[in-house]
C-alpha cells in the first residue's frame, strides 16, 4: 500500500487541496504503521530480529517500498531512543540467511501462518495474530477518518461513493477492503453534526458493491 499523487478524473481546481489531504493522510498512515511495527518488535524480542520483524509486518500489511522505508526509518530510530531501557537490538540466533518466502494475497492468518510456519513458537505467532488484526482495524480507522475529509473537500463535484473510491485509489487501498472502507465513512457521516457540510447524495438504486 502506498500513497499516490493523483487520481484520474480530478477537476484540476481541486488537485492542490486534495494533493495536502493525500499528504496528511500518508502521515497519519505512517505513524500508525511505526506505532504498531514497534509493538511487534517487541513482541519477538530475543526471538526474532528487528529487522526480520519488520520484514514481516511488510509482508503481512502489504507496505510497498516508499512506505516501507519511512516506516523501517522511524521505528528503528524510536527504538534507538529506547535501547538502554529495552532488550530489543540484542542480537538472537537466526536460522542462517534465508528469506521468508512471499505469502500469497490471501486471508490475515493464512499469511501469519505461512510467514511462521515452522521457524518460530506458536505462543509468538498467536500474539502476532492478535497484533495483525488490531493493526489492520487501526489502519482502517486512519483511513475511514481520512477518506471522509477527502470527501468532503470534493463533495460539490462528486458523490459519496465515487470520492470514497478516489481516496482508496490515492491512497493505494487494496481492493478487498474498499467496501469496508465505505462502510467505516458510512457511519462517521451518520455521527456528523448538522452544521457538518452534507456529502453528495448517492442515488437510492446504487448498491455499495457498485460505488466501492
Amino acid at each position: 500500500m502506498s500513497i499516490r499523487p493523483h487520481v484520474k478524473g480530478m477537476p484540476s481546481e481541486l488537485r492542490a487541496e486534495t494533493a495536502i489531504l493525500t499528504a496528511v493522510a500518508r502521515e497519519a498512515l505512517l505513524d500508525c504503521h511505526v506505532r504498531h511495527v514497534v509493538e511487534l518488535i517487541e513482541l519477538g524480542r530475543g526471538r526474532v530480529p528487528p529487522e526480520r520483524m519488520i520484514e514481516i509486518y511488510a509482508r503481512l500489511h502489504f507496505l510497498e517500498i516508499d512506505m516501507l522505508a519511512d516506516v523501517r526509518g522511524r521505528a528503528l530510530a524510536a527504538l534507538g531512543e529506547r535501547v538502554l531501557h529495552y532488550a530489543v537490538l540484542t542480537p538472537v540466533e537466526d536460522a542462517g540467511d534465508e528469506k521468508y518466502p512471499q505469502p500469497p494475497h490471501t486471508g490475515v492468518w493464512s499469511r501469519v501462518r505461512s510467514i511462521f510456519r515452522g521457524r518460530i513458537h506458536h505462543s509468538l505467532r498467536r500474539e502476532v495474530d492478535r497484533h495483525t488484526g488490531q493493526t489492520e482495524i487501526d489502519l482502517m480507522e486512519v483511513h475511514a477518518e481520512h477518506a471522509l475529509r477527502f470527501a468532503r473537500a470534493v463533495e460539490r463535484q462528486f458523490a459519496l461513493g465515487r470520492a470514497v473510491r478516489m481516496y482508496a485509489e490515492v491512497a493505494g487501498l487494496r481492493e478487498s477492503l474498499r467496501e469496508t472502507l465505505y462502510l467505516l465513512v458510512l457511519s462517521r457521516v451518520g455521527d456528523s453534526t448538522p452544521d457538518t457540510p452534507v456529502l453528495g447524495i448517492m442515488e437510492a438504486s446504487t448498491g455499495i458493491a457498485a460505488t466501492v
